[in-house]
């Protein structure tokens, strides 16, 4: 199965959420694939430092990330997309109107999955599923606005993806 986070240049969020669901996957014994990509990305660039040292701290690596645009051949695969926000998902939608009962912003399929009994895939629970609401589910974009910020996203992607992949 392949996930795909979105977010705006591909450098902070996504790129914290891909290495860190698969971090958490890899320690449950998963075969997920995670990728990521940006609306409007900074095409070849390595993770953002701030969110690379939240990454690290958590046992990831931001090693080898290399920041990709936001294009079909980057999603038509993809089984679950994640935005972390509203506007990501949006675009997505407007741009591959096909995709939309895969796309869900990553804090809505987070409280989706808290919703599945245990014996259910909480993926497949997500994707069988649309949330009752998205507002407030954004994650803030924490790029060049500091620390805090940095740990907030952080903070809010780890708990999405635990409740999730965890």
């Amino acid at each position: 199965m392949h996930i795909v986070f979105v977010c705006t240049g591909n450098i902070c969020r996504s790129t914290f959420a891909e290495r860190y669901a698969a971090l958490v996957d890899a320690e449950a014994g998963g075969s997920l694939h995670f990728s990521s990509v940006g609306v409007g990305a900074v095409i070849g660039a390595p993770m953002e430092e701030l969110m690379a040292e939240r990454l690290v701290a958590r046992g990831g690596s931001p090693e080898g990330f290399i920041a990709r645009q936001l294009n079909y051949d980057a999603i038509a695969d993809a089984d679950l997309l994640l935005p972390l926000e509203s506007t990501h998902r949006r675009i997505l939608i407007e741009e591959y109107p096909q995709l939309h009962s895969k796309a869900f912003v990553l804090r809505s399929a987070a409280r989706l999955a808290s919703e599945a009994p245990d014996d259910v895939d909480r993926v497949e629970w997500i994707l069988q599923h649309r949330p009752s609401r998205t507002r407030g589910d954004s994650i803030a974009d924490p790029y060049r606005r500091g620390p805090a910020a940095a740990d907030e996203a952080a903070a809010q992607i780890t708990e999405a993806i635990d409740t999730i992949f965890g």
